[in-house]
């Protein structure tokens, strides 16, 4: 990229000693990493300059009484009217509020803590209550998040100014380099009345859109960032270096584009090179370059080790992009709590007995109630739950005579590959093999990877196609892993030629209009389904049947596992979108 260094200590310091000059104005940072004392030490600092010490936390799976407040329960039954319990992001006013694991925040907490970022106030509208609360806050959002997991939402990061990798960060290193609490207090009071002028904002907004920075929040951002620099560096005006820093500090992780002139140099000089005459290169520091440049260079050397690679590689990051992690269905039984909701009989719900007594509280004079608590169906409230969108792909495989030795090696192959990764993601595998007069469910929704194994080894092959009997068995199969709350993804693979009626009668005339009926019902189920041809030539009869299923439909005449594989991945991708 160039021969530019930065140091991550520096950068941490930097970024949280700014946060504690500006935090509303700012946001606050992501903290990204799993905990470790480097990690503690930001924390720390910011506790200590914003709150004193006792930072809120909000805890993943917080109710949204809890979080923007709501009925105080036992001082309402003791007044006989509304009384209000704060939450906790108007006790967070003027402070700090930690997101442990912002990775799994579910999405209304996340509008919660962006909303409040917006507007500065939390308004408390539930229960017989309608009052609104300051809450001018800074957030330390923590990313806990490995490679395949989703990382926090893109509401909540992009209203934080600074992304700080604190993986790797030592304690002993950052110790110095924090200002002292009167030098950042210094820095606050100053803060409002710095100016920016106009040529280091043209920086900022020139610097933005040669990275693909397309968000005016991020430019924003800049902007306070760098008035706080020169607040902290005790300055009244906005210099060209403070607005560089913040440029550096604020860009580096919103990156979506490399600017030609350095993507095509990405791989810095070797250092300490001389040249004919003696002469150290590199010794020129950059100062007859023209500072749009040097700023580029200095974006450019911050850029986390990681975006960089999928920036060469891709040319570009598409903003927004989750991970699966992000795929969450609700479930009456499973996952994490995610608030509550009316109750509905015979539904399987939990009833949770706290919130509806909540729901229950402010009515009880208008009810009558003297000494007893009356509670009226209007206030059950059941809990709801968010659990991990699981997927379960039913292979239907045509063993028969016409298609066993053309597909047989590649369909094994395939199976076994998909069922590795399904195993990392906890998904399932099915199959149903058809041949003979009727199909066969060799393999019910498993992740036993030595059981399939072990089946697909001695899977036969030969005898006729009950085509329409193997649809209609996929599709029995797909409703019940929907009832499940699992995503069913059915892969049919067949030259499509089926000779096998309904009823299990071989020859029978119609089994083609059996086959095409059956399709239609595996399309009223409403799973994700892909139609492979497996012949050697693609057959119309695979494109009817495609078209009745409403499914994908790939012909495969000289198809290995790996392109299987890849071509059911994608179908699941393009139909979970």
């Amino acid at each position: 990229m160039n021969d530019a260094v930065t140091n991550p200590h520096d950068d941490a310091v930097a970024a949280a000693s700014l946060v504690a000059v500006a935090a509303h104005d700012l946001g606050g940072l992501v903290l990204a990493g799993l905990g470790g004392p480097g990690r503690d030490s930001i924390a720390r600092f910011l506790e200590a300059e914003l709150a004193d010490g006792q930072a809120i936390r909000v805890p993943p799976g917080v109710a949204p009484d809890a979080l923007l407040g709501g009925l105080d329960l036992a001082a309402t039954l003791a007044a006989g009217r509304p009384i209000l319990q704060p939450g906790l992001l108007s006790r967070a006013n003027a402070g700090l509020v930690v997101v442990p694991m912002a990775e799994r925040a579910d999405q209304s907490c996340v509008a919660a803590i962006a909303n409040a970022l917006d507007t500065g106030v939390v308004d408390v509208q539930r229960d017989g209550l309608a009052t609104r609360c300051a809450a001018k806050f800074a957030v330390l959002a923590c990313d806990e998040s490995l490679a395949d997991d989703a990382p926090p939402a893109a509401a909540l990061v992009d209203r934080l100014a600074f992304r700080v990798d604190a993986a790797f960060l030592e304690p002993a290193l950052l110790a110095d380099r924090w200002p002292d609490h009167a030098a950042v207090a210094a820095a606050r009071r100053r803060y409002r009345s710095v100016a920016l002028p106009d040529e280091p904002l043209r920086l900022l907004v020139t610097a933005a859109a040669a990275f693909g920075i397309d968000s005016p929040r991020a430019v924003l951002l800049a902007s306070c960032a760098a008035r706080a620099c020169a607040a902290l560096a005790g300055r009244d005006v906005v210099s060209d270096d403070d607005a560089s820093q913040a440029a550096r500090l604020v860009y580096a992780s919103r990156v979506r584009m490399l600017p030609p002139d350095l993507a095509s140099d990405s791989t810095p000089p070797p250092p300490d090179e001389t040249d004919a005459s003696g002469d150290e290169r590199g010794a020129d520091d950059g100062s007859d370059q023209p500072l749009s440049d040097q700023v580029l260079e200095a974006i450019a050397a911050a850029i986390p080790a990681a975006l960089l690679a999928r920036l060469e590689r891709r040319g570009a990051v598409r903003g927004g992009a989750r991970g699966r992690g992000d795929q969450q269905t609700r479930s009456h039984s499973r996952g994490r709590p995610a608030g509550t909701e009316h109750f509905r009989r015979g539904s399987g719900q939990r009833l949770h007995v706290l919130s509806t007594l909540r729901a229950a509280a402010p009515w009880q004079r208008l009810r009558g109630a003297d000494k007893r608590l009356e509670i009226r169906s209007a206030d059950l409230r059941a809990s709801r739950r968010l659990a991990p969108t699981r997927s379960t792909t039913i292979f239907a495989v045509d063993a028969s005579g016409s298609a066993a030795v053309q597909r047989l090696a590649e369909v094994k192959g395939a199976i076994e590959l998909l069922l590795a990764e399904c195993y990392v993601r906890r998904d399932e595998v099915a199959l149903i093999v058809f041949r003979g007069e009727a199909p066969e469910c060799l393999l019910p929704p498993t992740r036993s990877l030595a059981r399939v194994k072990r089946e697909l080894a001695a899977l036969p092959g030969g005898g006729g196609t009950p085509l329409a009997s193997a649809l209609d068995m996929a599709a029995t199969m797909a409703r019940a892993v929907q009832r499940d709350d699992k995503r069913a993804l059915v892969v049919v693979m067949t030259d499509g030629r089926g000779n096998v009626g309904r009823d299990g009668t071989p020859g029978h005339p119609d089994a083609a209009d059996h086959a095409l009926d059956a399709a239609r019902g595996l399309a009223d189920v409403g799973a994700a389904t892909l139609i492979i041809d497996t012949g050697r030539r693609p057959r119309d009869a695979c494109r009817e049947l495609a078209a009745a299923a409403d499914a994908d439909h790939l012909p495969l005449p000289y198809a290995d596992a790996q392109s299987v594989a890849a071509a059911i991945r994608s179908t699941g991708a393009s139909r979970a979108a």
